[in-house]
This record gives C-alpha cells, sequence and structure tokens, in this order.
C-alpha cells in the first residue's frame, strides 16, 4: 500500500469484494499493521468509527476516539489500514466524516491511515455527492469477473480444499456453470453447492449439465440474463 492514503475498490455483487478485504487485512495483520474492519457503513458514523478505534485496539467515542488511536499508533510508527465495506450504500453524514478523517495528520506529516473503500459500481458517483470525496482518490479499481478459464480453475480448487481430487464436474456441467454464473464467485458457490447436494440425492456419481441445469432452475437463473454482464471467455 505505501504511502497510498485512500484507495477505492468497486464490482458487481458477489464479485468477491468482501473476501478480498477480509483476506487483504489478516495479511497485512501478519505483516505488523493496525487493521480495522467496516462491515457496514449502514449504522450511525459514531457507531461505525467507535467498532473501527476497537479494532485498531483503542477507545474512546466515534470519530474522536478513532482520531485519538489513529495519533496513538502512528506516533508509534505504526502503519494502519481501515477497510469500509458496502461503502457504496454509505450515508452522506459517514462519508462526510470519513472526509474529515482524512484531514487528520500523522506527527510526520500526511494521513496517518490507509483507507480502503469496497463498495457496488455505484460508489464512485455517492462519493462525488460527499463534497467531491471522489477527488481525494489516490486509486481506483474495479474487480473483474472472472473468465471462462478462471470460473473452471475456482471450481477445482474449491473442490481440491474439501478433499476431493478426481472431477466430479462433468465438462458439459462446467460449460453450464460458466454459462450461468456470469463470472460471478458468488453465484458458481450457489450453483456448484446446490449441484452437490441434488446429485447426492439422486445417486449420481458425476454432476452432468442436466443437474446443472436443475438447479439453476430452482434458483430462479433459467430464461433470465445470466448477470450483469457477460463473462469474456479470456481475458486480453
Amino acid at each position: 500500500l505505501g504511502d497510498v492514503y485512500k484507495r477505492q475498490v468497486s464490482g458487481v455483487a458477489g464479485v468477491g469484494k468482501t473476501v478480498l478485504a477480509k483476506r487483504l487485512l489478516r495479511e497485512l495483520r501478519g505483516d505488523g499493521w493496525a487493521a480495522a474492519y467496516v462491515a457496514s457503513p449502514l449504522a450511525s458514523a459514531e457507531a461505525a468509527f467507535a467498532l473501527a478505534a476497537r479494532d485498531l485496539g483503542g477507545g474512546g467515542q466515534g470519530l474522536e476516539g478513532l482520531v485519538e488511536t489513529l495519533g496513538r499508533l502512528a506516533a508509534n510508527g505504526k502503519k494502519i489500514c481501515i477497510a469500509v465495506d458496502d461503502a457504496h450504500a454509505a450515508r452522506l453524514e459517514f462519508l462526510e466524516c470519513l472526509r474529515t478523517l482524512l484531514n487528520v495528520e500523522s506527527p510526520g506529516g500526511g494521513s496517518p491511515a490507509t483507507i480502503l473503500l469496497f463498495g457496488q459500481e455505484g460508489l464512485l458517483e455517492s462519493l462525488r455527492k460527499a463534497s467531491s470525496f471522489d477527488t481525494r482518490l489516490a486509486l481506483s479499481v474495479t474487480l473483474p469477473q472472472l473468465s471462462e478459464d478462471e470460473v473452471k480453475t475456482y471450481i477445482l480448487s474449491r473442490l481440491k480444499a474439501a478433499g476431493c481430487h478426481r472431477g466430479i464436474f462433468t465438462k458439459s456441467a462446467a460449460d453450464r456453470v460458466c454459462a450461468m454464473a456470469a463470472g460471478l464467485p458468488r453465484r458458481v458457490n450457489r450453483i456448484c453447492d446446490l449441484s452437490l447436494v441434488t446429485a447426492m440425492g439422486l445417486s449420481k456419481q458425476k454432476i452432468n449439465s442436466e443437474v446443472v441445469d436443475m438447479v439453476c432452475q430452482e434458483l430462479g437463473l433459467m430464461g433470465k440474463d445470466s448477470g450483469p454482464s457477460s463473462a469474456p471467455a479470456r481475458r486480453g
């Protein structure tokens, strides 16, 4: 993250933003960072900042408590990161307070914390409404949906993590999952999990395209647009 103090990561629902946020914070903590995760900004700004301060090992109330905690950690040479999930749904009050937080300077100058905002595609528009908050972005990233090859690799990796080292999904079944999941890991999980349960109920040793179609019918995916946008077969 270096000296970048504010980034936003956006993407459609189900593309893996929350997983990325939690994984990143876990790795940062392993590297000695002080890290806080704000699960949802829908609560009051005071409550959200109080939880962030507690996550960082501090106390106090709301924004004041968080500023005090950041100052103490920065004075001790700690690198700090605060990740805000579902930031696209944040109230204007929350974003205005967060903008105020960015104006706080550490003893050595500059913002004492790296701020990461994770949200759906409307995030940038929400930030623009908060006194041109978007102009404070050091970096903006949009998470792409998985390609067909990536979906298949993802399925195999999940099966391997569960202890399965043989092909359970036929090629036609894997192709159907790719077509119906639209490159969204969350949707891949739902289709594959229910396909496994359905195949077990039918006493099938392998999952074929018919099973996947049954599952997609149950999930209401048949006959509808497969997602926000079609997943590319390959990346350029």
